[in-house]
Formats: structure tokens, sequence, C-alpha cells
């Protein structure tokens, strides 16, 4: 059970990759929908010893259930062409895993003494701090954020992956590592962005002068 939901993780991280690669988004409905289930059997057919997921998996590891379900509601975004979460949870996930990422693995590599990761450990108050911020956001509004930390939590009780560490199921280092990539990306967006607005208004600016 572990095992399978673990490679069902890399399995959707490959075709996500895939099809952001393929830039399948741009295709026709009916080309998105074969670019699906070709994927998919693709990623799990064993090529000599394993398959492409199997691979994934040596590198990655587990997928956390958080990264799980972004790599889900991803694939389904681009199949139907639309984005299935609001543009503000998104950049509010994005940076709250960059954070987490930025703070928990530093410590967890042993670049101090706090070991960041044992409290994952059975910690009723590190538990009972993680659903206090499942509250928060579900208050704030962010009922997607509040979601995937209640779907983590119950997946850990419920031991869906070998693991005992409920940090595993809260983040791992793929979407950690993406999310660390967007955060460093956003200053560079942001200033491109102002720079089309800019450019925009002074042609703007000419056309009406002229």
């Amino acid at each position: 059970m572990t095992t399978t939901i673990a490679l069902f993780g890399c399995i959707q991280l490959t075709v996500v990759v895939a099809m952001m690669i393929l830039r399948v988004r741009r295709w026709s409905v009916a080309m998105r929908v074969v670019a699906l289930l070709v994927l998919y059997p693709v990623a799990a057919w064993p090529f000599a010893e394993l398959s492409a997921a199997g691979y994934v998996y040596g590198f990655t590891s587990n997928i956390s259930v958080t990264g799980l379900i972004l790599l889900i509601v991803a694939a389904l975004s681009i199949l139907l062409d639309r984005d299935l979460v609001s543009l503000r949870e998104n950049r509010v996930m994005l940076t709250l895993l960059a954070g987490t990422a930025l703070f928990f693995y530093p410590f967890a590599l042993g670049l101090s003494y706090f070991d960041a990761y044992e409290p994952g450990y059975g910690s009723q108050f590190f538990f009972a701090l993680v659903i206090g911020v499942a509250f928060v956001t579900w208050l704030a509004n962010l009922q997607w954020i509040a979601l995937c930390i209640i779907a983590s939590c119950a997946a850990y009780l419920a031991g869906v992956y070998e693991s005992m560490n409920l940090w595993d199921y809260l983040i791992d280092p793929v979407i950690g590592l993406f999310a660390v990539v967007w955060l460093l990306g956003r200053p560079i967006d942001m200033i491109r962005r102002r720079s089309g607005r800019t450019t925009t208004v002074n042609e703007t600016t000419e056309d009406l002068t002229a």
C-alpha cells in the first residue's frame, strides 16, 4: 500500500513535468486527454529494470501528501486549461512552502544543533501547532491550504507512508525546491511586469500625443 502510493506520487510528478515540457496546455482538449492517457502508462511502464517513475523515486523518495495534491491539481488544471485554485492561494501556499523549506532543510541537514526533523516524530505540541496553522488558514479564507494540511495530518495518522515523521507528509525536497525557486524568481517577475506596463504606458502616451 505504502509503496503503491509512493510510486503513484512519482508517476504524477513525471506526468506533470512531461506535460509542462511539452506545453500540453496549449493543445486542443482532445489532444490534452490523449496526452494524459498516454503519459500515465508510459511513466508507469518498466524500461529495463525500472519505470520512469521508479527512477524518479530513486532520486526523490516519497512525494509528500501536500506535493501529491499539488501535482494532481496541476495535472487537472493543464487538462481543463483553467486554474482550479485562486492565484492568491497559490502564492500564499508557495510562500509558506518556501519559508518552511528554507527553515527546515538547513536544520535537518545538521547545519545547527537544533534538529527540526525530530519534532515530527510524534510530538503532540508540533502536531497541535500544524493543526493550528490549518485552522488559521481556514479562517483567512485559505481553505485550499487548510485542506492540504489536514489531508497530510490524516495521512500521517493513518500511516499511509512508511515514514513515521509528520514532516514527510507535509513537505518534500521536490516541492520545497520548486517553491524556493518560485520565491526567488518573484522579484524578477515583478520587475519584468512593471517594465512591461511602463512600456505599454509609454507607447500609449506616444500614440495619444502623436
